[in-house]
């Protein structure tokens, strides 16, 4: 079951507009049967997802056109977030004991 916000790859068809292989991320679920997904680059035919997204972006289709990308997590951001929250953690540990 795909969420709001979940990197997808179309697979098949996507309302006719011969999208296979393009990507994008879910914008809007209101409807199960017709899924809007934004995606990377404008497309003749695309609109705004009743303005879920950019104009010439987006397009409603089904689920099963659709196979969930595995978001891959950027190493080298993560550390820097470890690092600063170890950063945090510590000085608020001396502010406390400080108190």
């Amino acid at each position: 079951m795909l969420k709001i916000g979940d990197r997808v790859k179309v697979i098949s068809g996507f309302a006719g507009f011969g999208l296979e292989g393009k990507t994008g991320r879910v914008i809007d679920l209101s409807n199960p049967e017709n899924i809007g997904v934004e995606f990377d680059k404008s497309f003749s035919g695309g609109h705004n997802c009743n303005g879920h997204c950019k104009q010439g972006h987006g397009r409603f289709g089904a689920e099963y056109e659709l196979r969930l990308i595995n978001n891959k997590i950027n190493v080298r951001n993560l550390n820097k977030i470890l690092c600063l929250k170890k950063a945090i953690e510590s000085k608020l540990k001396e502010t406390v004991q400080g108190v």
